[in-house]
Order: C-alpha cells, then structure tokens, then sequence
C-alpha cells in the first residue's frame, strides 16, 4: 500500500488542472541510496504514520488561497475539497462565501460549473481521464510507475539541502514532466514542478511546500506556496478531517 503525494498536494493538483521548490537555484547531481519503491514506502510511513488515511473512506478538506495582483490586494479565496474512494472527488471554490467555481467526477462523468453564469459544462473524455488520473494519486495503493508513463529517481543538492527527485513522464504529449522533491532526511515531499498546455499557452507551474502539520494522524502540507506564470499563489489548510460523512449529491453537478 504506497500513498503517493497525499490528499493536500492532490488538492492542489486538481487547481493546476483547473487553471517550490521554485527551481530557480543550481542543483547539483548526487547519487541516490534506495530505489523509488522504498522510497515510497517510506514517504507513506513518513504522511500516514498511524495508517489512518489508508484505512478511510472518505475526508473533507478546506483551505484558503491568497493569490497576488498587479497594483491591488490579494485576491483571497476559500476551497474545498470532498473525495471518496475509490474515484469521486468534488472541488468548490468561494468567494465571500458564495460558490465560484466547481469541479466534480463521480468515477464515470466529471463536470466543470460555473455557479455565476449559472452553467454546467460536462468534460469531455481526455479531460475525465486526466482528473481520474489525479484522483488516482490520493489512492494509497497506487504507485507512481501505475499512474504515470515512466517515473524514475534521481537525487541531487540545492542550497546544500539533499532531495531525492521523482521525474515522471505523463502519457499525454502536452504535459512536460513532473518532477517531485522529497526530503531526504524527513521523506516528505516538499515541492513539486510541472508544465501543461492551456489551449494556446504554455503554463509552468513550480510549488513549495513551506510547512507540514499532523491533521486527524495524517502530516498534511499546511502552508504550501504557488508560482504558475509568475503569478504567486500561498495557500493555508483550515480543516481536514477523514471519515466525514458526504452526501451523494456531492458527486453530482449542481442544478440551475
């Protein structure tokens, strides 16, 4: 049973659909002393210490976006994110209290609604396939070869801190490879970078993971900050809870 990113970097997988380790510094090649797949079973003891999260139908999550604008104040947001095993996954974002936006799949359809216009859009096939793919890595018994085309682990140095490096290799031609840095000391992750393409543009998309807290026996990325185009995004995690009772209807498009 090997969790992968965990349900708080899921989360923030599922915004970069819907839309760091800001690699900026030079890193350095070091030799790497495992292989990937003791590696993920020691980043699944590291974020599920207790095998909580292993065991649980269901969680609940909520956090707060903060998302900074040219000459005006941040624009802050609340989201929340309900899943439920195996593939069901609903994410909400509001403003003032009011929903915004959503995204939902059941395992079978998956829906984008915009709650201002009052509109629902069904995904079409690749879109359905590529979020169940991301719902796949909050599953714990997936693993990073089953979800991505290849995965491979490398390791090396940035500002004298030693990462182990999952560079994995998407099976849609128009999503550069994402790669995954994992404390070496702590097997936490703690950043992760990717590029995809946005119709005509090219998004690059680099996220730090600043500070982990244990959430209901799960180490969850509280603090996590964004930078996708230049564009800096933090966001803070108020509530996670697992076994949340959740209703059905939360898996089904909103009726205008």
């Amino acid at each position: 049973m090997k969790k992968l990113l965990g349900p708080a970097c899921f989360a923030a997988l599922l915004a970069l659909f819907a839309a760091g380790c800001a690699t900026t510094e030079v890193e350095e090649p070091i030799p790497v002393d495992i292989t990937l797949e003791e590696l993920q079973s020691k980043m699944t003891r590291a974020m599920d210490p207790t095998g909580r999260y292993a065991k649980a139908k269901t969680y609940t999550m909520q956090q707060t976006t903060s998302t900074e604008r040219f000459l005006d104040d941040p624009e802050v947001q609340r989201v929340e994110v309900k899943f439920a095993r195996p593939d069901s996954f609903s994410l909400t974002t509001y403003e003032d209290n009011e929903p915004l936006s959503g995204m939902i799949v059941n395992g079978k359809n998956g829906w984008v609604a915009d709650y201002r216009r009052r509109k629902v859009v069904q995904l079409d096939g690749k879109q359905l396939e590529q979020l169940k793919m991301l719902s796949s890595i909050a599953s714990p018994d997936s693993t990073y070869r089953k979800i991505f085309a290849s995965a491979e682990l490398s390791g090396c140095r940035i500002d004298g801190k030693d990462y182990y490096k999952i560079t994995c290799l998407h099976r849609e031609p128009d999503q550069g490879p994402t790669e995954i840095y994992v404390d070496r000391e702590e097997f936490l992750p703690r950043c992760w970078k990717t590029s995809f393409k946005a119709g005509n543009n090219r998004v690059d998309y680099d996220s730090r993971i600043d500070k982990y807290s244990l959430r209901d026996g799960v180490m969850i990325p509280d603090e996590t900050t964004t930078v996708q185009n230049g564009h800096k995004q933090t966001t803070t995690v108020t509530y996670y809870r697992l076994n949340t009772a959740i209703s059905p209807r939360t898996f089904r498009p909103p009726l205008f």
